[in-house]
């Protein structure tokens, strides 16, 4: 049977009134990067924004004729959504997008909408699921990797072992894949019902899943986007796998509701 091109949803950045900014003075922007919209859209999906409307029922409305959630990265996420208050002022994250996201992964779930999480989109989940963050992984855990350098950026970077017998597994045959890192918080407590399924060489949690009948999550902690076969990522894992993959699902998911 053939079917559509699957609309994968992509939730949005905020950048906040400023004063100072010569565009848009004052106002605020939603907005989503480039790499992440062209890497959906190479796998065959249709990438649409996801714009905040600051309800429930808005964020009900957006995901009409969606087929997946992708939830970006950006900023941190509010200690305040899972329990905590900031260890410091500058880790207080970024509640508002919190908001606006939780209400999408409400209305996914209630819609059984494929999810998948990048970077701060995987802590998304975590948190969305009832659990915890490390706001800082090298105040908080002993002995870790440099996850993030600011000037190294996404040239920073890692292995990650996999878990076998796992999504992500199935896109990579090896058992060690080499990626970018570009995050200082990580899950702290895994959400119920959600399985590890890659770790760094100092046991940071990079990748989760639940995938049943009922519900396919994923979390992924790098960012597969920018593994795009540009000339200063071939020696790393390819990203393009995952988007491929993931639109699959998607379209698996018309199929089935068109049967």
């Amino acid at each position: 049977m053939k079917t559509r091109s699957p609309r994968i949803g992509i939730s949005l950045s905020f950048m906040y009134p400023d004063q100072q900014r010569p565009l848009f003075r004052g106002k605020t922007l939603q907005y989503f990067e480039e790499r992440l919209i062209l890497s959906v859209a190479r796998s065959g999906a249709i990438p649409i924004p996801l714009v905040d409307l600051k309800t429930a029922v808005g964020a009900e409305l957006v995901l009409d004729g969606i087929d997946g959630v992708l939830f970006s990265g950006g900023a941190d996420i509010s200690p305040q959504h899972y329990g905590e208050e900031p260890l410091e002022p500058r880790w207080q994250g970024d509640a508002v997008r919190d908001a606006y996201e939780l209400r999408l992964v409400k209305a996914a779930r209630q819609l059984h909408l494929p999810m998948l999480g990048i970077c701060r989109g995987a802590q998304l989940l975590n948190v969305a699921l009832g659990r915890t963050m490390y706001q800082d992984i090298n105040t908080q855990v002993a002995d870790t990797l440099l996850h993030r350098c600011p000037d190294r950026y996404d040239q920073q970077e890692h292995p990650v072992v996999l878990k076998s017998d796992s999504w992500l597994s199935s896109l990579y045959p090896e058992p060690e894949i080499l990626v970018n890192t570009v995050h200082h918080q990580a899950v702290k407590n895994l959400a119920p019902g959600l399985m590890a399924t890659a770790h760094a060489p100092d046991g940071v949690l990079e990748s989760f899943e639940r995938v049943t009948e009922m519900e396919w999550i994923v979390g992924i902690q790098w960012h597969p986007e920018w593994l795009d076969g540009q000339p200063d990522t071939l020696h790393r894992a390819d990203g393009d796998r995952i988007f491929t993959a993931f639109t699959q699902i998607c379209v698996e998911r018309i199929l089935t509701l068109a049967r």
